[in-house]
C-alpha cells in the first residue's frame, strides 16, 4: 500500500542568493543611522533606545527557540517545536530586527557628536588637530579632514570633533610636508559650513554650495580655510603613516621606471591611477573621466585590490602553493599594497571584503561573496556610523551589490542563451576562444549595467548628473585598468629593470585610455544634468533598484531585468522633474 501524500507545507521561506542572515540587521542598522541623522531631537532619548532595543532583541531570541528553521531537522526535535512557516520567520526577526534598530539609534547618538555651537560665526581662530587624511588638489593645495584636539579658550566643545581644512599654497609652501596622523596648528579663518557667507563665485559657488552641504550631511559641521604660512606641524606623524608614506614613496620609484621615454602626461595618469592621486589628471582629463562614467577607475577600490589579489592568487597557483596556505601570503602582500595607497577607506573595505571571502573559504565555511560584502559594510559602519553618509562609501558598497544582484545574473542568462545554442560537449580550441570572447564582452558590459543603473541616483544626488556612456567606457576602462593595475603591481614586487618595462605597456595602455575618454566627451553627449538634493529619493530610488533586482526571481526576463532600472530611473526623473 502506497504511503498517503502529505499535504503540501505552510509556504517556507525561500533563502535564495540574495539572502543573507545579517542583511535583516544590516539594513535595521542603516534604517536606524538615516532616522538619527534625520531627527537630531531624538538624541536625548538615547538611553531609552537602548533600553528598549535590548529588550526587544531578547524578546526575539526566546521566540526564536520555539521554533525550527530547517524542515528536515523539525521530526527529531521535542514535540514544542514547530516548523518555521513565513509568518512565524517574519515575526521573530522582525523584533530582533526592531531591537537591533534601537540599539543602533543609541549607538549613532554615542559616536557622532552634536553640533555643539549652531550659530557658530566665522572667525579668525587657532586650533590644533590631528589630519586624518591629505590630499592635493589644484595649484598645489592641500586638503582634508582633521580632528580638533585644541582650541582657544571659549570654545572647548571644539575638541573632538572633525574639521574640512583647505590650505592655500600661493605666497609660500608648507613648512614640511603634512602626513596623515601629524597634528598640525592652523592659522586662519574658522566657519560652520551651514552658514557660510555667500561669495561672487558666479556658477562656482553652486557647487561651493552643494559640497558644504555634503559636509554638513557626513556631520563635519566646521572648515579652516587658511594660507600655508598659517600651518605648522606641532607632532610628527605615527609609526603606521610614517610607513604608509615610505611605501607610497617606494611605488612611485617604481612607477615613475622608465628607460623608453614615456611622455609626462601617460605617466601622470598611470601614477594616478595605480595610487588614486587625482592631482596628477588635468583639468580635461577630470571632466572627460566624469562626463563617461569612468572616473572610479582613479579611485583605489574593489577593482584595484582585486585585481592585484588576482595577480598575487595566480602566481600562487603557478609556483603550486597549497590552497589552504595562499591567503596567509597573499593578504600580507596585499595590504602593502593597500598601505601604499594611503590606506584610503575605500581600499580598506576592498581588502576586509577579499580578506573575509577568501579566509571563509580556507576555513570550509563557504562564505558566498555577496555575504562577504554584507560582513565587510557590517564591520565599516560598526567601525563609523558615520561612513553611511560618505559617498565614496555609498558608491562603493552599491556598485558592488549591483554586480552581485543584476550584473551576474543578468550575464547568467546570456550565457545560459549562448550554451543553448552552441553546447560545447569536445570544446576545440576557437569555441573555447569563442566563448571566453563572449564570457568577456558579455560579461563586461552586463556589469557595467548594473553598476551603470547602481550609480546614476548617487550620481544624480552627489554630483548632480548622469553619464550615459558609463555602461559602455567602463567595460573597456575595466579591462584596460585591470592590465595596468596588474603590470604595476607586478613592478612593485620586481626588480626597476622589469618594473620600467611593465611601465612603458602601462603608460601606452593608460595613454589609450584617455585618449579615447577624451575623444567620448567632445564627440557625444556624455552625461545628462539631473539633480536629485533629497537623500530620501535617491535611496528609494537605489532601493528600488536593488531590491527588485534581488528579490524578483522568476523565468520573465524582460520583468527580471528590465523592471528595476526603470522603476529607479523613473523615481530620479519624476522627482527632478517636480
Amino acid at each position: 500500500m502506497l504511503p498517503r501524500p502529505r499535504k503540501s507545507p505552510r509556504r517556507i521561506v525561500r533563502r535564495n542568493a540574495f539572502y543573507a542572515p545579517l542583511l535583516p540587521y544590516l539594513l535595521a542598522g542603516i534604517l536606524a543611522f538615516s532616522a538619527c541623522a534625520c531627527l537630531e531631537s531624538l538624541r536625548s532619548a538615547r538611553e531609552c533606545a537602548l533600553v528598549l532595543g535590548l529588550f526587544l532583541f531578547a524578546l526575539g531570541l526566546t521566540f526564536n527557540l520555539f521554533f525550527c528553521d530547517e524542515p528536515a531537522t523539525c521530526a527529531a526535535e521535542p514535540k514544542g517545536f514547530k516548523r518555521l512557516t513565513f509568518a512565524n520567520w517574519a515575526g521573530k526577526n522582525l523584533l530582533c530586527a526592531l531591537g537591533v534598530f534601537f540599539v543602533c539609534a543609541w549607538y549613532f547618538f554615542e559616536r557622532v557628536p552634536a553640533n555643539p555651537y549652531p550659530d557658530f560665526t566665522p572667525r579668525e581662530i587657532k586650533i590644533s588637530a590631528v589630519l586624518d587624511d591629505v590630499s592635493r588638489g589644484a595649484k598645489n593645495s592641500i586638503y582634508g579632514t582633521a580632528t580638533i584636539v585644541g582650541a582657544p579658550a571659549g570654545l572647548g566643545d571644539l575638541e573632538g570633533l572633525k574639521i574640512w581644512y583647505s590650505v592655500w599654497q600661493n605666497t609660500a609652501g608648507v613648512s614640511e610636508p603634512l602626513v596623515a596622523s601629524q597634528t598640525v596648528s592652523f592659522e586662519g579663518v574658522l566657519e560652520d559650513v551651514r552658514t557660510s557667507p555667500l561669495k561672487s563665485r558666479g556658477c562656482g559657488y553652486e557647487k561651493s554650495a552643494a559640497f558644504e552641504r555634503y559636509l554638513a550631511s557626513r556631520f563635519i559641521y566646521f572648515k579652516m580655510s587658511c594660507d600655508a604660512s598659517g600651518v605648522k606641524v606641532v607632532a610628527p606623524a605615527n609609526w603606521r603613516h610614517k610607513f604608509y608614506d615610505w611605501l607610497n614613496a617606494y611605488m612611485r620609484r617604481s612607477l615613475s621606471a622608465d628607460l623608453f621615454g614615456v611622455d609626462k602626461l601617460s605617466s601622470d595618469t598611470y601614477v594616478a591611477m595605480l595610487l588614486g592621486d587625482k592631482s596628477k589628471l588635468t583639468k580635461e582629463q577630470k571632466q572627460s573621466f566624469a562626463d563617461t562614467g569612468t572616473m572610479h577607475v582613479f579611485a583605489i577600490s574593489g577593482l584595484h585590490v582585486g585585481f592585484a589579489a588576482m595577480l598575487v592568487y595566480v602566481f600562487l597557483r603557478a609556483v603550486k602553493v597549497y590552497w589552504k596556505f595562499q591567503p596567509f601570503i597573499a593578504l600580507p602582500i596585499l595590504y602593502l599594497y593597500v598601505c601604499a595607497c594611503g590606506g584610503r577607506p575605500s581600499a580598506i573595505r576592498a581588502f576586509v571584503m577579499i580578506a573575509v571571502f577568501w579566509l571563509a573559504m580556507v576555513s570550509g565555511r563557504g562564505v558566498k561573496a555577496f555575504a562577504a560584502l554584507i560582513i565587510a559594510a557590517t564591520i565599516a559602519l560598526l567601525i563609523n556610523p558615520a561612513d553611511l553618509f560618505d559617498a565614496g562609501f555609498v558608491l562603493s558598497y552599491a556598485i558592488v551589490c549591483s554586480i552581485f544582484v543584476y550584473g551576474l545574473p543578468l550575464y547568467r542568462f546570456f550565457e545560459s542563451k549562448y550554451n543553448r545554442r552552441f553546447p560545447h560537449y569536445d570544446p576545440t580550441r576557437a569555441q573555447a576562444f569563442c566563448k571566453w570572447l563572449f564570457s568577456l564582452t558579455v560579461g563586461g558590459v552586463c556589469i557595467s549595467l548594473g553598476a551603470a543603473f547602481a550609480a546614476a541616483p548617487l550620481s544624480a544626488h552627489y554630483f548632480s548628473y548622469i553619464s550615459t556612456m558609463s555602461w559602455l567606457y567602463s567595460p573597456v576602462f575595466v579591462f584596460g585598468a585591470g592590465i595596468a593595475v596588474g603590470l604595476g603591481f607586478a613592478g612593485f614586487l620586481l626588480p626597476n629593470f622589469i618594473a620600467a618595462f611593465l611601465n612603458w605597456i602601462a603608460c601606452a595602455i593608460v595613454g589609450w585610455m584617455s585618449a579615447f575618454a577624451v575623444w567620448g566627451a567632445k564627440s557625444f553627449e556624455a552625461s545628462v544634468k539631473v539633480s536629485l538634493p533629497s537623500m530620501g529619493i535617491t535611496a528609494v530610488s537605489l532601493a528600488a533598484f536593488l531590491g527588485l533586482s534581488g528579490l524578483l526571481d522568476n523565468g520573465n526576463p524582460l520583468l527580471r531585468f528590465a523592471l528595476p532600472p526603470l522603476l529607479s530611473l523613473a523615481v530620479i526623473f519624476a522627482a527632478s522633474a517636480f
